[in-house]
């Protein structure tokens, strides 16, 4: 994707708000994690360790919850700063 594209798009997603991009960065995050290890725990798991796993889920969730919002609100923090420099150097320009 060129730069311009890059610009742009990020324009678009701006106008959303960060909730939204956060939310939805959680989610493409969080599902594939989830079902993998539902998958894994189901298929491949003794039943000793099914009743264990649910007995730590809530903590393996809350981990899961802060680890995945801290990175996106980083990610988001850093392309708000990139496009900020961006539209710097465009003011410039002109």
């Amino acid at each position: 994707m060129h730069r311009e594209d890059k610009f742009h798009t990020w324009k678009h997603r701006r106008k959303q708000g960060m909730f939204i991009y956060v939310l939805h960065l959680f989610l493409l995050i969080t599902c594939p994690i989830l079902i993998g290890a539902f998958i894994g725990l189901f298929h491949y798991a003794e039943p000793s360790f099914v009743q264990t796993f649910f007995l730590d889920l809530p903590l393996y969730l809350l981990t899961i919850f802060f680890t995945v919002m801290t990175y996106s609100v980083l990610v988001w923090y850093a392309k708000e700063a990139s496009f900020k420099r961006q539209l710097r150097n465009r003011a410039q320009q002109f």
